[in-house]
Order: C-alpha cells, then structure tokens, then sequence
C-alpha cells in the first residue's frame, strides 16, 4: 500500500527533475530537442525587462512576464508576482530556476503585439525572433508541488521505518509482538514449535486468515501474526461493523479473545462464516469458555481476573 502510494507521488511530483535541474546560459536557444530533454532549467540572466503582461490563475496574480534581448533573439521568463503590483520595469542580473514551458499562441500572440508597441517594433519581426519557450518561475517549487513533495517525504520516512522493523523482525523474531505475548505462557520458542507441529499434522479449521488446531487459534494478516493458547481463553466474543468495499456496504465481523493472563486479543475483518465456524469448533472444544457479549460475563470475567491477580500477590 505505502509502495503504491510513494509511486503514484513521484509520477505526479517531478522529484528527479527538481534534483537534475540543468543549468544553461541565456545565450542558449531552447529548441525542440533541448525541451525534451530539459524540464527544469537553471538560468543567469543578463537585465530583464517588464514586457507590461501579467499571468493569473482563477483571478489571482501569479507572476509578471519579463524578457532579455541577447544574440539577436528574445528570451521570456515568468517571474513570481512577489510584490504583486505594479512590477519592477526591470530586473538586474537574476538566477532563475523554472519549468521550460512552450508557449500557446493566446499567450505568444498578445505578448509580442504588447511589446512591440512598446519598443516600437514591427510585432511580426519580434515574433520571428522570440523563443517558443520560456522559463515559468512559477511552476517551480509552487504550493501543490510543495504539498506533494512533503507528503512523499512523510510516507517515504513511514516505509524506511517500516522496512527497518520488518528487517530486524527478520533477523531477530524475539522482537516481534507475537513473541512478546507467547512470553506470558511459557517459552516461546517451544510455543511456536508446537504451533508449527499442530499446522503440519492437526489443523480443525483453516479460513484465508485464520488457522484452528487444537491447542491455538493463529491469525496471519499481512501486518500481523497472532498466536492464542486455547487453554488460557478465558472470554471470546464478536461484534459486527458496516464497511464500504469494492463490492459495497458489508457486514464486517471483529473477534475479541480474552485470556487468563489478562491479555486481549483483537482478530478484525472477518465474515460471519468464519465467526460462526470458529465458534462452532470452540463450543465443542471448549465448553468452559465464556462466549458472546454481554454484562454479566464483562463482569465475571473482570472477577476471574482479579481474583488471579490477587491469587498471585
């Protein structure tokens, strides 16, 4: 799930390009081919001049067009509106990092026709010397990029952490929340190889995450291994949840188990089918547990508990 996540991310958030930005001189004509190649570009700049047009988005001022003259053609940049209005008439010597964008006829057209009137221009003549592309200042590091690069910097920190507990569980099972519990009833290490022997040879009941043996109850999830020793149930009990899926609303069964060490277990999305069948197993096995929910066994089984405890001091 995280891994899906982290790869929808980097496709939506340029996260390569941001790191191998290219720099490039002004001078450099950006063609076709160059585009292809160059998403993000890091410029130095000679002066830039205000062409008088500005950028917005959903009626806000994002960024004021200005451009260089240099090598007998004009180069546009897209500065943030900063300042907002009215922008600077010129720009000494800047260091811009921004997308190459092509630019939309509606864009190109009125630009050049307003700076050719400006600097007393034929507008034709100055179109066939400007570049089709331009440098968006904007589009570098704005608010949804920002966003985006954030969140894949928290999921990427939640997988590295993720995958580091999954390795030391690996090399070192003793760490892992299934051993701890197996602590409360003996030796685990001779638990878990009893659990192994009862899987191989007397499983009663097996579901898509749940085996029954005689002796223990195992859940296995993709997160989780649970493991209870059925002689030290003490409580088991269901309760049923609406959950929206693929398939629509369904009913979704959770089995809570109580032990006589006082430790609870929680086994969540399973069906009636499974519920029922578990319990049907342990009725027979087990007549002497306390099945379903109600007051009274709540509070029995609070007795029971605290009665041990006291058995214990």
């Amino acid at each position: 799930m995280l891994l899906g996540v982290v790869i929808f991310l980097v496709w939506r958030s340029p996260v390569t390009e941001y790191v191998t930005k290219r720099t490039i001189s002004n001078a450099v004509l950006i063609n076709d081919s160059m585009a292809k190649k160059v998403l993000y570009a890091k410029i130095k700049t000679g002066t830039l001049y205000y062409s008088g047009e500005d950028c917005l988005a959903g009626g806000e001022l994002i960024g004021h067009y200005y451009y260089e003259l240099i090598g007998g053609s004009c180069h546009f940049y897209l500065i943030r509106a900063e300042a907002g209005y009215p922008a600077s008439k010129t720009l000494e010597g800047q260091t811009i990092i921004g997308r190459v964008d092509a630019f939309e006829p509606e864009i190109l057209d009125p630009l050049t026709q307003k700076l050719a009137e400006d600097i007393s221009w034929d507008a034709k003549s100055l179109k066939s010397v400007c570049q089709k592309y331009f440098v968006n200042q904007t589009a570098y590091l704005n608010k949804r990029e920002i966003v985006l690069m954030v969140v894949l910097l928290l999921v990427f920190v939640l997988m590295t952490v993720f995958f580091i507990r999954t390795f030391l569980y690996i090399i070192n099972p003793r760490l892992t929340k299934t051993y701890r519990n197996l602590e409360h009833y003996g030796n685990p290490e001779k638990i878990l190889s009893d659990v192994e022997k009862q899987i191989h040879r007397r499983i009663l009941l097996q579901t898509k995450t749940l085996i029954l043996t005689p002796r223990y109850l195992v859940e296995l999830s993709d997160d989780i291994c649970a493991i209870i020793p059925l002689p030290e149930v003490l409580w088991i009990y269901d309760h049923a949840a609406m959950r929206r899926t693929i398939k629509g609303r369904q009913l979704s069964y959770t089995i809570h188990v109580v032990t006589m060490k006082g430790e609870e277990y929680t086994l969540t999305g399973k069906s009636h089918r499974e519920v029922s069948a578990i319990y049907h197993e342990l009725n027979t096995r087990y007549p002497n547990f306390f099945f379903g929910y109600s007051k009274e066994h709540q509070e029995m089984v609070q007795y029971v508990l605290h009665e041990m405890k006291n058995e214990k001091a």
